[in-house]
């Protein structure tokens, strides 16, 4: 009588546990049949493979995505490496690159690999153009910068640019506690070379006075 009724306890528990199994598989299959549904739906190209790169499963978006560039067919061995949490870059088709992702996920019952691709070439172009036009700004402001410093006929600091220069020298030297020499030269008698010979005459004798002091002291 024991033996009997212990044998009809397993019995009984065994018919739960498969009941039990059974509904967990169903509510298994009606989830990935939702989760293929949607994942057939995304805008985003979507691939599922094996942790080798077999693929088990593509959708209409990544195959559009990847026409003409690789074979993404269900069987075939997805060419780009498939590493979890790692974002790459893949080149499509004219010119244009997605975005890839890798996360992990279940297919079957059994571990997977999940890439998602978007189309990023607005992004790429609008990232390039932004970097010309900050190109572009940057060329202009240190043209500018030089327009406000420079004197355009003897390429000199002018009154702006040496009172800027003279205040960052005095600073280091007393930080650095070294002496700081300020050379004056005056061009004798210009203001006669101005009034006789002309404005003219008088810009060809400043440029004259640069290239010599140019050939005599360091830039700095």
């Amino acid at each position: 009588t024991r033996t009997l009724t212990r044998a009809v306890i397993h019995a009984i528990e065994r018919h739960q546990l498969q009941r039990e199994l059974a509904a967990y598989a169903q509510r298994l299959s009606a989830s990935e049949a939702n989760f293929s549904q949607v994942i057939m739906k995304s805008a985003d190209g979507i691939i599922i493979a094996r942790d080798g790169g077999e693929i088990l499963f593509v959708n209409p978006a990544a195959q559009n995505l990847l026409q003409k560039q690789v074979n993404v067919q269900v069987g075939q061995i997805f060419p780009h490496p498939l590493i979890v949490g790692n974002a790459s870059e893949l080149p499509l088709r004219d010119g244009r690159f997605a975005d890839m992702r890798v996360t992990e996920t279940s297919w079957a019952g059994r571990r997977a690999l999940l890439a998602t691709l978007r189309d990023i070439t607005g992004s790429k172009r609008s990232e390039g153009e932004l970097k010309l036009l900050t190109s572009q700004l940057e060329v202009a402001n240190h043209r500018l910068e030089k327009m406000a410093n420079i004197d355009p006929l003897t390429g000199l600091l002018n009154r702006r640019g040496l009172e800027s220069n003279l205040l960052g020298a005095s600073d280091h030297a007393i930080a650095s506690g070294l002496p700081l020499v300020a050379l004056l030269l005056d061009c004798d008698d210009f203001k006669r070379v101005n009034d006789t010979l002309g404005h003219a005459v008088g810009d060809v004798v400043l440029t004259e006075m640069t290239r010599r002091i140019r050939t005599s002291l360091r830039t700095s």
